[in-house]
């Protein structure tokens, strides 16, 4: 179950956009925690992360990026959300139906 201060660090833009980051853990844990949250799911209920990228090569590029000092992006889809990976350690999660929700 999520705490507070996991809920704390998924920032909105104001609906459509989430930023968290990932500096002490794997990128691939932030991004499922950050699925969790939005979902309001448990991390066991959030669809497995491999299932649409391959987890370990993920983690593994963004750690020889930091370490080597070089500018990565990966974008993946994950059911309905578009994820941003990015070597700084920031994750960026937009969630297209947020649009057509909000203008119903």
């Amino acid at each position: 179950m999520e705490t507070n201060d996991q809920r704390a660090s998924l920032i909105p833009d104001g609906g459509r956009v989430f930023q968290t980051e990932y500096h002490n853990e794997p990128p691939v844990r932030a991004v499922v925690r950050a699925l969790s949250i939005l979902e309001n799911r448990s991390i066991e209920h959030v669809p497995p992360f491999y299932e649409y990228a391959d987890s370990d090569a993920l983690n593994q590029l963004m750690e020889t990026a930091r370490d080597s000092d070089q500018e990565i992006s990966v974008e993946v889809t994950v059911e309905e959300y578009n994820i941003s990976v990015e070597s700084d350690g920031t994750i960026v999660v937009s969630d297209p139906t947020a649009d057509s929700e909000l203008s119903e």
